[in-house]
């Protein structure tokens, strides 16, 4: 019998979502690297592209995140340009243009969510004071009040 969390995982794998780093490898660095890569193509496609819209402006936070608790202390300390330092603690430096933080933390939280057997679950809590989830709270709120 598959656990419903490797049954999730492996449809992730058979969809191009999720990619696997070689065992005893430097995972840290993967993941990085291709977070990077995508924000670097999301920056590219969207550098022409403004609009008034809050919704439209989630491009503007970046194109690309890493969803993670780990502070990547060793990747920072083997990049002496600093630029992924900027990159995962966001820029606000006068000398570089603005970005936000690449790197989103998270918790999980009781928020009274039960599951389908009525038992209490811990919901997943995005940093909500990073740009890109403020700004998805923002949209939602807005909506609620339209339509609420």
């Amino acid at each position: 019998m598959i656990t419903p969390q490797i049954d999730i995982l492996q449809n992730l794998e058979d969809h191009n979502i999720l990619c696997c780093s070689p065992p005893a490898d430097d995972d840290d660095a993967y993941v990085i690297a291709m977070a990077r890569r995508e924000d670097g193509r999301a920056r590219r496609k969207n550098r022409h592209y403004t609009s008034s819209s809050l919704s439209d402006n989630i491009s503007t936070a970046g194109g690309a995140f890493v969803l993670s608790n780990d502070f990547f202390r060793d990747a920072m300390a083997r990049d002496s340009s600093d630029e992924l330092k900027y990159w995962l603690k966001g820029s606000r430096a006068n000398d570089l243009p603005y970005c936000p933080p690449g790197r989103i933390s998270y918790s999980f939280c009781e928020l009274g969510s039960m599951n389908e057997y009525g038992d209490p679950q811990l919901d997943f809590m995005p940093n909500p004071r990073h740009t890109l989830i403020e700004t998805i709270e923002k949209i939602n709120r807005m909506k609620n009040v339209s339509h609420g």
